[in-house]
């Protein structure tokens, strides 16, 4: 024997159906290329390139229009290619350890100096065309971003060398020189090197050479609108 069901009742089915449908999101994965693929197809991609190489999978950021989430990732082919940054990407999750420098003013960093800020740290040399080339780029991302991000630049030069690099040269970052104990540490041989860090002075990414600002900006807004 069937029951008709009461109108109320019906009607709050529907709206709970309306709703469900509504929050249900898809997600999408868009490679560098720009090509958007979604969760299927995106797993199917990653099988493929795994059974002929090995693969280094970054999530840049993540973007929510209407029901879709983006996910923007960058994906490296790394059997054939040698990758100097790999080391530095083991210290993805970790504190960076700002107390180990010192300010322009010759005083120490403490540990909580980068807090409640995301920081782009940019580590460079004069004699470094690479260094050299990015600098008008991060002058741009931070004339854009403002004093809403950490900007510093680390390098092992004497502080008389740097002088007299920025006095022919805008590098508009804070500059922490004479550093090389500092960057031992890290065993950095290659550059330029970048890391970000979110606003509790945790690394979040590091890559080379500077070439994708607006997708670096976008990283910073997220990590600035994260609670």
């Amino acid at each position: 024997m069937h029951r008709n069901i009461p109108m109320k009742t019906l009607w709050i089915l529907i709206i709970m159906l309306i709703a469900n449908s509504t929050l249900a999101q898809t997600t999408y994965y868009k490679l560098q290329t720009g090509e958007i693929l979604t969760q299927e197809n995106y797993n199917e991609l990653k099988k493929k390139n795994l059974k002929i190489s090995i693969i280094h999978e970054t999530l840049l950021f993540t973007e929510t229009k209407g029901d879709s989430i983006i996910k923007n990732i960058r994906l490296m082919n790394i059997l054939n290619t040698y990758d100097p940054y790999a080391n530095l990407r083991e210290y993805v999750g970790l504190k960076f350890p700002i107390e180990k420098f010192k300010k322009p003013d010759g005083t120490f960093y403490t540990i909580n100096s980068l807090k409640g800020k995301p920081t782009l740290i940019n580590f460079w040399f004069a004699n470094c065309p690479p260094c050299i080339k990015e600098i008008p780029l991060l002058n741009r991302l931070k004339k854009e971003m403002g004093d809403s991000v950490n900007f510093i630049a680390i390098t092992f030069e004497k502080n008389r060398v740097v002088k007299h690099f920025l006095n022919k040269t805008d590098f508009n970052f804070v500059h922490i020189v004479d550093a090389k104990l500092q960057l031992d540490y890290f065993n950095i041989h290659s550059y330029p090197v970048n890391m970000i860090l979110d606003k509790e002075g945790t690394i979040t990414h590091v890559f080379g050479m500077f070439i994708f600002k607006n997708d670096i900006k976008k990283i910073l807004q997220q990590l600035l609108s994260d609670q």
